[in-house]
């Protein structure tokens, strides 16, 4: 099988072949401007993407500080979901160093948030 993947982090589209363990390999595909000078264009790209994704996840599904649980009404299970009055953005800076906005949190909590996402995400998160 194969197929494209077009990424939310930039506007790079990979292309891929799945191999004989089921795995994607990707290829170089369509490189935007900000990755055309990489070695590997379509691994940072995925790392970004990955990054980013992990980041929302987190604030979305785990931080007791931007997350709750909820009764699934179809299902009546437990699910994770992002509190009301709780936004969600992000950024790459021209480093492509990840910039996340949260809003609805009080300074104090921010301070919080930015504290466990450094530790959880060493890697060049900044929560403004």
């Amino acid at each position: 099988m194969a197929g494209r993947l077009s990424v939310d982090t930039c506007q790079c589209v990979l292309f891929f072949i799945v191999d004989d363990a089921g795995d994607p390999v990707y290829s170089r595909g369509l490189v935007c401007d900000l990755h055309q000078q990489c070695d590997d264009p379509a691994a940072i790209v995925l790392k970004e993407n990955r990054l980013k994704n992990a980041v929302h996840a987190y604030i979305a599904e785990e931080s007791p500080l931007t997350s709750m649980t909820v009764t699934d009404p179809h299902s009546g299970e437990p699910i994770a979901q992002m509190k009301l009055g709780i936004s969600f953005g992000w950024e790459f800076d021209e480093a492509r160093n990840l910039r996340v906005f949260v809003g609805g949190l009080t300074p104090e909590e921010k301070t919080q948030l930015a504290s466990a996402i450094s530790e959880r995400f060493p890697q060049g998160v900044q929560l403004v």
